[in-house]
């Protein structure tokens, strides 16, 4: 088994009422599950338990994650102006692969190949999607007592057709 991840944050403020940030990460997984189930002889009455047979499963996935954003905020006498626009993107992948064998020729050598072709199983499958978003806010106020917000979100998605992967 073998998983990771990791994750990276960067803020630059070019002038005080100007911030930018990016922010991105990666989580990644590699699974292996091997069930094996031997032939065995019992003492009593020499019954073999058996034949030996060999499942093996190898499972991949990844994630990434990316955000960007620019900030404004500042006053004006009486009046705040605060502005945000952004940028989001997600993707996921998996992948993964069953192979299943019986007759194993020994309980020392349990590996897929050393069973007999005549039961043999394979299976696998495989999924990815991804998202992408343009995100903004724009706000005002009067001496923090009157407001007005205005917010947009533009959403794309890959599990839709294409021709409706934008909303």
């Amino acid at each position: 088994r073998f998983s990771g991840k990791a994750n990276l944050t960067l803020r630059y403020k070019p002038i005080e009422q100007v911030e930018l940030m990016a922010m991105g990460g990666v989580t990644h997984l590699n699974l292996e599950n091997k069930q094996f189930r031997s032939t065995m002889s019992l003492e009593k009455g020499g019954a073999v338990m058996g034949p030996a047979q060999l499942t093996d499963r190898m499972n991949r996935n990844f994630y990434k994650t990316f955000q960007s954003t620019a900030s404004y905020n500042d006053r004006f006498g009486d009046h705040g102006l605060s502005a945000l626009i952004g940028y989001s993107y997600e993707d996921f992948s998996e992948r993964w692969v069953s192979a299943f064998r019986d007759n194993i020729v020994s309980n020392d050598l349990p590996h897929i190949n050393t069973g007999s072709p005549d039961n043999q199983k394979g299976n696998g499958s495989g999924f990815e999607w991804a998202l992408q978003s343009l995100f903004g806010r724009l706000d005002y106020n009067y001496r923090d007592k009157y407001l007005a917000e205005l917010t947009m979100r533009y959403d794309g998605s890959s599990r839709f057709p294409p021709s409706k992967r934008y909303a």
